[in-house]
């Protein structure tokens, strides 16, 4: 399933991992890939760099790049390091192949993929995946952003199955969390960038 956001910084990531390991907990086996390429959140702990980006221009087993997590039947794949084009990447007949061999391993698939607004990536993204869930932050998303976002997704094919309100204030307190600043391609679309990031959420429990 594809979690994704009108823009950085809605919780998107947050949720994706509170979805997967939750799931993980109850005992299914679950794997999380992070496939926001051009900003990519969870922390790798291979030597080599390599994770989804390498995988999507190789005919290797997915099971090769797998990562174990701090929580029990929980799996990472890392989007890892690389120099092209997202857009390109995410588009190739590999993206379904190994969403299709992840579905044959683990109970559930959680792919946690960028924002929809100025990318091409998320549609791309939500035309694989069997649903999708939308992020949207309380009282700071406008809702003609969120509608352009059902709008790509629909016409890509995404199968929408519902809405994750975050940042929800409760008792005068605010659930925050501390997100990626998000920079594009010269096109502002499907621009080339190089991945080398530095991620933001260890769930590997490696130390780099």
């Amino acid at each position: 399933d594809l979690v994704t956001s009108t823009r950085p910084g809605e919780g998107k990531s947050t949720s994706a991992y509170a979805i997967a390991s939750s799931m993980a907990r109850l005992g299914g086996k679950v794997l999380l890939i992070d496939a926001d390429l051009r900003k990519p959140t969870f922390v790798s702990s291979r030597s080599d760099g390599y994770g989804l980006a390498h995988l999507l221009g190789t005919e290797e087993p997915l099971s090769a790049y797998i990562e174990g997590t701090q929580v029990e039947n929980l799996a990472l794949l890392p989007v890892g390091r690389f120099v092209g084009s997202a857009a390109e990447l995410l588009s190739s007949n590999r993206l379904p192949a190994i969403i299709v061999e992840a579905r044959g391993t683990y109970d559930m698939v959680v792919i946690d993929g960028p924002p929809v607004l100025g990318l091409t990536d998320a549609p791309l993204l939500g035309a694989t995946a069997e649903a999708t869930a939308l992020i949207i932050e309380s009282r700071q998303s406008r809702t003609s952003n969120v509608s352009e976002m059902i709008r790509r997704l629909a016409e890509a094919g995404s199968n929408i199955i519902g809405v994750i309100l975050t940042k929800v204030t409760a008792n005068g307190a605010g659930y925050g969390y501390s997100y990626y600043s998000y920079s594009y391609g010269a096109d502002g679309v499907g621009g080339k960038v190089s991945s080398d990031p530095s991620r933001s959420l260890d769930v590997t429990g490696e130390q780099d």
